[in-house]
């Protein structure tokens, strides 16, 4: 079973530790952006501060990110979501290899 921690506050992005895993970005209560990363602290940083100077500001917004143990779990959790969940950031995740009918 995966446990999902939910954050909003730049200052609990410190105590993460430096450990692979996935996040997930949602704006106004819906799915925005599916992201993973080898270093989950550095990554999610990042995604908020570029967000902070965005779209964020108008918009309610929370993280959620999961921890993996194992090399590249996180990995196929990251497609897995985005195909589940097809978030409007991540469009170009969803058609990448799939042949469209003629």
């Amino acid at each position: 079973m995966t446990r999902w921690h939910t954050t909003r506050e730049l200052s609990r992005f410190s105590k993460l530790p430096d450990v692979p895993g996935v996040y997930v970005v949602y704006m106004n209560g819906h799915v925005y952006y599916i992201g993973s990363s080898s270093n989950l602290c550095r990554r999610i940083r990042k995604t908020f501060q570029q967000y902070e100077r965005t779209s964020m500001r108008e918009s309610s917004f929370e993280i959620k990110y999961s921890l993996s143990r194992r090399y590249g779990d996180w990995l196929m959790r990251e497609a897995r979501l985005i195909r589940r969940l097809s978030p409007r950031a991540n469009q170009h995740h969803v058609t990448a290899g799939v042949r469209r009918a003629r």
